[in-house]
């Protein structure tokens, strides 16, 4: 599920930023506070 998350992610970035680039796991913890604890 966390996989799948990361995709949708990713494909939101993609449409909104028109940018594949942006590290996804920084764009993860903004949106995700309690990945910061898991990590």
């Amino acid at each position: 599920q966390n996989k799948k998350h990361v995709n949708l992610i990713k494909r939101i970035l993609r449409d909104v930023f028109d940018c594949d680039n942006v590290p996804v796991k920084s764009f993860v913890i903004m949106a995700n506070p309690k990945a910061i604890i898991r990590k």
